[in-house]
């Protein structure tokens, strides 16, 4: 199989047929995959963001769902383990994680397994916190998600931002 680098503009390639028709042309092989389940193009942050909002607030995670959706990847224990449906009511087990009464929850919110939320912290509407990661005091997170292991310094306001783990470094990455 052929290895290709597409430079130009013909702008995202699951939008803009043009692109595979110019790999078929090249004889380049093209390859896909028939999916009848929900599936969305995670090609921009802000797709990114809007795919976690829409989960979040369409009834995701109940518990086999979140396996699916924001499941460990093979890694035991880095699944969601606790949160708020959008309706409010809480999911999961509330002893997977370390929430500080002194935190608020705004539905819809996701925790995983070991999130630790520190007092004054508010997470939501439409916060994912990955398993292992951890919210300092006096922190908003909002339409955002924090990856496995990652961490939001104390009183630290975030909107619409995905933050990362980055070697020793944690990364924020804002869509507006």
């Amino acid at each position: 199989m052929q290895r290709v680098k597409i430079v130009g503009t013909l702008g995202p390639a699951s939008e803009d047929p043009r692109v595979f028709q110019e790999m078929i042309a090249a004889g380049l092989d093209v390859r896909g995959v028939f999916h009848d389940g929900h599936w969305n193009d995670l090609g921009t942050l802000d797709r990114y963001l809007e795919t976690h909002v829409a989960l979040l607030r369409d009834g995701y995670p109940d518990p086999p769902a979140a396996a699916r959706v924001w499941g460990d990847g093979g890694r035991r224990g880095s699944a969601l383990a606790f949160g708020l449906r959008a309706d409010g009511r809480p999911w999961g087990d509330r002893d997977a994680v370390a929430l500080d009464p002194g935190a608020t929850l705004h539905a819809p919110v996701a925790l995983g397994t070991g999130a630790r939320v520190e007092p004054g912290a508010v997470l939501g509407p439409a916060a994912v916190v990955g398993a292992g990661a951890s919210i300092g005091a006096g922190a908003t997170l909002a339409g955002s998600v924090v990856w496995p292991g990652a961490h939001v310094s104390p009183g630290a306001g975030l909107r619409d931002s995905v933050v990362f783990r980055d070697g020793d470094q944690d990364r924020v990455i804002t869509s507006r």
